[in-house]
């Protein structure tokens, strides 16, 4: 998962690189993650079954003003068996 901050790179040299995002899944904390070129990126490696909200949150600092993004929902589906998902001889 990808967290765009824009704007990164502004006039008079200020950005947001290093700076830390924090992703939320459903409220809770899953991690924080630096900037690199305006790309805070996160690894879920086990999504839960289900729709889950997911926000980040950037703190803000002298040149930049604090942000929360509105939840963006992601869903994932129980994958099925291999025998379901091939069509029988």
């Amino acid at each position: 998962m990808q967290v765009f901050l824009y704007p990164y790179n502004v006039q008079g040299g200020n950005t947001t690189n290093g700076e830390p995002v924090t992703l939320y899944q459903n409220g809770a904390l899953l991690g924080t993650a630096p900037v690199s070129n305006g790309i805070a990126t996160f690894t879920i490696t086990a999504p839960p079954v289900g729709t889950d909200a997911y926000t980040a949150s950037y703190a803000g600092d002298t040149s930049f003003a604090a942000s929360t993004a509105a939840a963006g929902y992601v869903s994932v589906q129980q994958p099925r068996p291999p025998w379901e998902s091939q069509p029988m001889p």
